[in-house]
C-alpha cells in the first residue's frame, strides 16, 4: 500500500518535565492526566509518520485476526496510543553545569526507567516505555516510547527473539532503527523469496603508504574523549562494496510493480531486520552462466542456484551477522524466524528515471574551492539583467543561477517550460496534476498568464534568489548514488566460485583506473576532468577530481549500462574516504561538469597528477573503540540514548565555517591562514566522529572550539541566520525584516569584501532589484475557453451559478481554517522562541523554559484562567510597579507551586512583562480550541462539513488536492455534471478553483492557441 502514513503523537519532552513528582533520591515519576497529556502534545497530536516495519509489527499485535487496509485508507490512527515520539531538544544539549539543567536531565533520566512515564491520549492511562529511534530520530533528539503492555513483544519481534546481552550498544540501538527507516513495504510472490537471497563475503584491502591528517585520542576512556590532530604517512584498511549489492531484473520488475511504479527502476535501498543498502540491477544470471557457474556459495557455506537467485547481498549490509554467530543462528534460522514475523522487504529510496543535467553547489563547496573573483563573477557584469546572460559568451559560476533567475522573471517561453519540462506523467498510477496542466499549456500558451500559474513562477523565482543568496547555485553536472565498480565484485564472485579464467581476466580488463569513474547514461556536458563532492563538506581536503571512462568495454555496456542513477568508482581508489568517508548503502554524490569549478580544483594537485598521492593529504576518521555494555541494562541504555541526543553537527560546521573563510581567503595572512587551515582540518575529522557517534557511542569534545576558542561569526552566516528567522513570525517589538535586511547591508562595505561567498547576499539583492519582470496581461475568458463566445454568460442557471459561488466560498473558508490550524503550531513555537529569548535576554536561559512556564498553568480550573487573563487586561499589568506586580500575583495565584515563579514573572527587564500575559493567553486559547472540533461550528453548510471532513480524513500532504476534489464531488453530485461546472466557474470568475478542481478536464475546453500575446 503506497503513500500510507499513521498518526502517531509526538511530545515535548522537556513540558512533560513540568509535571515530575519526586519519589526519592534524584528519582522522579510521571502521571499525566489526560488535560496534562494534552498540554504536552505538539501540534495537537496532529504528527504524523511514514511506513515503517516497527509501525507494521505493531499493526500486527492490535490485530491478531488480520488487518486489511481499505483501498482508500492514507491516514491510520490504530496506533495512536500504542506508540509515541517524544521531542528532547533542549534537554541533554545543555551544559549540566548549570543547576537548573541538571535537574531536567536528572528528571528526564528518570522517563528511561523501567516503571516508564504514564499518559492520557483520550483512551485513559496507559504506562510507556522508552524504545528505540532511528538515525534521523537520534539526529533530532527524538525517541518513541511504547505503551508497557505492548513492549516485550514488539522487543522480541525487532530483535528477532535473538538473546542480545553485553553488546556495543550505539550499534545495537542504530540497527534495531534500521526498522523505523520510512519506506513501503513490498510482499514478494515468493514467501520463501528469502531462500533465494545468497550473502557473499567483503573483500577488505589496505592501501599503503598513505598520506593523511587524522587525530588521535588522548582521553582514551569515557563517552567524551579529547582528540589532537596529526599528520601521518600509513596504511589505510577500506571495505570494498561496503554497504552494495546486486538485484536480478525480474525481481526488480515484481518490486517496481509492487510500489505502483509505471517505470522501472535501476538501483534500490532496502531494509529487512538486520538488513541495510543499495541493489543495483543486473542480469548477474546470464553473466555467471556465461563463466560457467552454476551456483555460488555465501558466508555460511551454503551453494545457492544461479537460476534462483533474486539478490546477492555483501556480508556488510547484514549487520546482523555477528549476533546470528554469537546465537548459533543460521540464516535458515534467521529467515524462518523473518516469515515468522512477517517481515518483508521495505523499499526506502529508488533511482531517478530522468537523467538530471545540473547540481546544485552550497555554500560550503563554494568556501572551499580557489577560485578568483573573476571566475565566480566578473566584476564588469550588470548587477541585473534586461537581456539574457546567455547573450555574453563568457563563462562565470554565477551564470546559471541567474540565466535561471531571468527565463522565471523575464523569459515568455522559458516561464512556459518551467511547467512543461518537469510534468511527471504519473503519480501512483494515474496522470498528474503537473501533467495535466503541462498539456493545457501546450495547447494555448496563453493560460500562463492566469495568476495561478503567475504565482508559482513568482514563488520559484524567489525561491531561487533566496538559494542564491545562501550559496545554492546551479552548475552542470548531476546527483547519483555512489558506488563501487561493479565489474570488480563481477570479478571477486566468478573468481571464488570457480568460474571461468578467461571470463574474470577479460571482465579485470575493464576495471576502473583509481581515477576514473563511470555514470552510464549521463546527460550533463562533455568534459575531460569532472569534480565529485559530498554533503556534509568543510575542508579543501575533500574535493576529488576524476576522469570519465573513455572506452566502455564489452562486458561493461552489457552488464551496467542501465545503471543511469549510478557512478562507480575503483573500490580500492579511496575516493570513498577523500568524500568525507561515504560508503556505498545510499550516499548521494555530486558530479560537477563545470570546467571553471574543475579547473580551480586542479589546483589542489601536483602537476596535474590524478591520483591520490597527487592530491591534499586525505583526511582520514579513526573508528572510535565502542562502549560495550548490557543491553538489559536501562541506565546503559539511557546514557547511549543520552550521549547521542546532543548532535552537535550544526555548531561544528559554522566553527569550521567561521575559520575556513579566513584560512580559504588569499588575502589573510599566511600565519593565520595556516592555523585556520589546520583547525578546519581538524573540525571536518571531528565531525566524522560526532556522526560516528550514533553507532559508537563516543563523542568528541569539542569545548576549545565552541566555547573557549571561537573565531570571529563571518558576515555570510550572520545573513544566513536572518534569512531562517525571516521564515518565523515577527514579534510586535521587533524590527522588521526590512529593516534588519537593511541594517546588515548597510553595515557592510561590499567594495572590501573579498570573500566570494560573503559577497553572494550582495549579488542575489542587486540581481532582483535590477532584473525587472516581464509585462503581463491576464486573458479574457475568450481567449481560452472554447465556450465563451459573445453572450454565453446569459445563458447559465442563475440558480445554480449561486450555489457553485456559495460552494466554492465555502472552499475558500475551508482552506483558510485549514492554514489558520496548520499555522497555529508555529504560532505557538514561535510566542515559545520569543518567551526563551527574554529569558536568555535576562540571563535566566538556564533556570527556566517556556515549556515549563506554560505546562504549569495547564491545570489551572477553566474559570480561574479567565480570571487572571481579565485581570491581566483590566489592571493593566504592563505598567505596574514592581511591589504592584508582587501583590498582583500574591491576589491571583497565591498557591504554593507558583510562588517559585513570582520573580520571573515580576521581572520586567528586555520585555519581561509578557511573559505571563502571554501564558496565560495560551492557556486560555488551549482551553477554547486545542482538538479537531475547532475545524467544524454548529452553524457550517452542509457542503463545508463535507469538505472539512474530506481534510480530516486525509490531513497530511495535498490539502488543497483533497478539499477541492471534494468540492468538485459536491458540485457534479448535487447539481451538475462537470461540463458544464467549467462554464459556471469561469463565470464567477474562480479560475483558481478550476485549476485546483477541474485540472483534469480544463484541456478539452480550452481554445487552441500558439502565441502569448496577440
Amino acid at each position: 500500500m503506497t503513500g500510507v502514513r499513521y498518526k502517531i503523537p509526538m511530545l515535548s519532552a522537556k513540558a512533560i518535565l513540568a509535571y515530575a513528582k519526586p519519589i526519592g533520591e534524584d528519582k522522579y515519576s510521571f502521571n499525566l492526566n489526560k488535560a496534562e497529556t494534552a498540554s504536552v502534545l505538539l501540534n495537537h497530536g496532529d504528527t504524523y509518520q511514514d511506513d515503517n516495519a516497527v509501525f507494521y509489527q505493531l499493526m500486527s499485535m492490535l490485530h491478531r485476526d488480520g488487518y486489511l487496509p481499505k483501498g482508500d485508507e492514507l491516514i491510520i490512527d490504530d496506533l495512536y496510543d500504542a506508540i509515541i515520539y517524544l521531542d528532547f531538544a533542549g534537554i541533554f544539549d545543555r551544559s549540566a553545569e548549570y543547576p537548573k539543567n541538571a535537574l531536567r536531565q536528572k528528571k528526564a533520566e528518570s522517563m528511561f526507567r523501567p516503571e516508564g512515564i504514564t499518559l492520557d491520549l483520550g483512551g485513559g492511562q496507559h504506562k510507556y516505555l522508552a524504545f528505540e529511534r532511528s538515525a534521523s530520530m537520534s539526529r533530532n533528539a527524538k525517541l518513541s516510547f511504547v505503551r508497557a503492555d505492548l513492549y516485550d513483544e514488539i522487543t522480541r519481534r525487532i530483535t528477532l527473539n535473538l538473546k542480545i546481552d553485553v553488546c556495543e550498544l550505539s550499534k545495537l540501538y542504530a540497527y534495531n532503527g534500521l526498522l523505523f527507516s520510512s519506506g513501503i513495504r513490498v510482499e514478494p510472490d515468493d514467501k520463501f523469496f528469502l531462500e533465494n537471497v545468497a550473502i557473499v563475503p567483503n573483500p577488505k584491502h589496505i592501501t599503503n603508504d598513505v598520506s593523511y591528517v587524522t587525530v588521535e585520542d588522548v582521553t582514551g576512556e569515557g563517552s567524551i574523549r579529547k582528540y589532537e590532530r596529526t599528520e601521518c604517512t600509513g596504511d589505510i584498511e577500506t571495505t570494498r562494496f561496503d554497504g552494495m549489492g546486486l538485484i536480478s531484473p525480474e525481481f526488480a520488475r515484481e518490486l517496481d510493480s509492487k510500489i505502483g511504479s509505471k517505470k522501472e527502476h535501476s538501483s534500490f535501498q532496502i531494509r529487512m531486520p538486520y538488513i541495510k543498502g543499495m541493489v543495483h540491477k543486473t542480469d548477474f544470471k546470464a553473466l555467471f552462466k556465461e563463466a560457467g557457474i552454476d551456483a555460488i556459495t555465501d558466508i555460511w557455506g551454503r551453494e545457492h542456484n544461479i537460476d534462483s537467485l533474486c539478490m546477492i547481498l555483501t556480508e556488510s549490509q547484514f549487520k546482523g551477522y555477528k549476533w546470528l554467530k554469537q546465537n548459533n543462528v543460521s540464516w535458515q534460522t534467521y529467515m524462518h524466524l523473518c516469515r515468522f514475523y512477517e517481515y518483508s522487504i521495505y523499499i526506502t529510496n529508488v533511482s531517478k528515471t530522468e537523467a538530471e543535467d545540473t547540481t546544485e553547489l552550497n555554500y560550503q563547496f563554494l568556501n572551499t574551492v580557489k577560485m578568483l573573483s573573476s571566475e565566480f563573477r566578473p566584476d564588469d557584469l550588470p548587477l541585473g539583467w534586461e537581456h539574457s546572460p546567455s547573450e555574453d559568451e563568457r563563462m562565470w559560476l554565477t551564470k546559471p543561477t541567474e540565466l535561471r533567475y531571468y527565463e522565471l522573471r523575464r523569459d515568455k517561453e522559458a516561464r512556459i517550460r518551467y511547467f512543461t519540462d518537469k510534468a511527471d506523467e504519473w503519480t501512483f498510477g494515474r496522470k498528474s496534476r503537473s501533467y495535466h496542466l503541462a498539456e493545457l499549456l501546450r495547447k494555448n500558451p496563453k493560460f500562463i498568464n492566469e495568476p495561478y500559474f503567475v504565482r508559482q513562477l513568482n514563488d520559484a523565482a524567489e525561491s531561487l534568489l533566496k538559494d542564491y543568496s545562501i550559496g545554492r547555485l546551479l552548475v552542470d553536472g548531476d546527483n547519483r548514488f555512489f558506488a563501487a565498480d561493479i565489474m570488480e565484485l563481477f570479478y571477486e564472485l566468478i573468481r571464488d566460485n570457480g568460474g571461468s579464467p578467461d571470463i574474470y581476466f577479460r571482465i579485470k580488463n575493464e576495471f576502473l583506473d583509481t581515477n576514473e569513474f563511470y555514470a552510464p547514461g549521463a546527460v550533463y556536458s562533455q568534459q575531460d576532468i569532472y569534480a565529485l563532492l559530498r554533503n556534509p563538506h568543510i575542508a579543501r581536503n575533500e574535493e576529488a577530481l576524476v576522469k570519465p571512462l573513455k572506452k566502455i568495454g564489452a562486458y561493461r555496456e552489457k552488464y551496467l549500462s542501465g545503471l543511469t542513477d549510478v557512478i562507480m568508482v575503483n573500490s580500492v581508489s579511496l575516493l570513498a574516504e577523500r568524500l568525507g568517508g561515504a560508503d556505498f548503502d545510499g550516499d548521494m554524490i555530486k558530479t560537477v561538469a563545470e570546467p571553471k569549478l574543475t579547473s580551480c580544483i586542479a589546483s589542489n594537485y601536483s602537476e596535474g597528477d590524478l591520483t591520490l598521492g597527487g592530491n591534499l593529504p586525505l583526511l582520514s576518521i579513526p573508528s572510535a573503540e565502542p562502549i560495550i555494555a548490557d543491553a538489559n541494562d536501562w541506565y546503559k541504555r539511557f546514557e547511549t540514548i543520552r550521549n547521542t541526543f546532543s548532535s552537535r553537527v550544526g555548531q561544528i560546521s559554522n566553527a569550521a565555517l567561521d575559520r575556513s573563510i579566513i584560512a580559504y581567503d588569499e588575502n589573510t595572512d599566511d600565519e593565520k591562514k595556516e592555523q585556520y587551515r589546520k583547525e578546519t582540518e581538524e573540525l571536518e575529522i571531528l565531525t566524522g566522529l560526532e556522526i560516528d557517534s550514533a553507532k559508537s557511542g563516543i563523542k568528541p569534545d569539542l569545548s576549545e572550539y565552541l566555547e573557549t576558542n571561537k573565531a570571529e561569526r563571518t558576515s555570510f552566516l550572520k545573513y544566513k541566520t536572518l534569512i531562517e528567522k525571516a521564515e518565523g513570525k515577527r514579534r510586535w517589538y521587533e524590527p522588521t525584516f526590512d529593516e534588519r535586511f537593511k541594517k546588515f547591508f548597510d553595515g557592510q562595505n561590499w567594495d572590501e569584501v573579498s570573500s566570494n561567498l560573503e559577497k553572494l547576499p550582495y549579488f542575489a539583492r542587486e540581481l532582483k532589484k535590477n532584473t525587472p519582470r516581464a509585462e503581463i496581461r491576464q486573458a479574457d475568458a475568450s481567449e481560452l475557453f472554447t465556450f465563451a463566445k459573445p453572450g454565453w454568460e446569459k445563458k447559465l442557471d442563475p440558480k445554480i451559478l449561486d450555489y457553485v459561488g456559495r460552494v466554492i466560498a465555502d472552499y475558500e473558508e475551508c482552506l483558510k481554517r485549514i492554514r489558520s490550524r496548520r499555522h497555529a503550531a508555529s504560532k505557538l513555537k514561535a510566542k515559545h522562541n520569543d518567551i526563551n529569548r527574554i529569558l536568555y535576554m535576562q540571563n535566566k536561559e538556564n533556570d527556566y523554559e517556556a515549556d515549563e512556564l506554560a505546562a504549569t498553568f495547564i491545570n489551572l480550573p477553566e474559570e480561574r484562567v479567565n480570571e487572571i487573563y481579565s485581570a491581566v487586561r483590566n489592571e493593566n499589568w504592563h505598567f505596574m510597579k514592581e511591589d504592584e506586580r508582587y501583590a498582583f500575583l500574591i491576589k491571583h495565584l497565591p498557591e504554593t507551586e507558583y510562588r517559585e515563579y513570582y520573580d520571573i514573572f515580576a521581572d520586567f527587564r528586555f520585555g519581561g512583562y509578557k511573559l505571563l500575559p502571554d501564558i496565560i493567553t495560551e492557556t486560555r486559547n488551549y482551553n477554547i480550541s486545542a482538538n479537531a472540533s475547532a475545524m467544524q461550528y454548529p452553524n457550517d453548510s452542509e457542503e463545508l462539513t463535507l469538505m472539512v471532513k474530506a481534510y480530516l480524513r486525509n490531513p497530511v500532504g495535498n490539502y488543497r488536492e483533497t478539499v477541492s476534489r471534494e468540492a468538485a464531488r459536491i458540485i457534479e453530485t448535487h447539481v451538475i455534471s462537470f461540463n458544464a461546472s467549467v462554464k459556471y466557474i469561469v463565470a464567477l470568475n474562480k479560475r483558481d478553483f478550476l485549476y485546483d478542481a477541474y485540472y483534469r478536464h480544463i484541456t478539452r475546453f480550452a481554445r487552441k492557441g500558439d502565441k502569448i500575446y496577440d
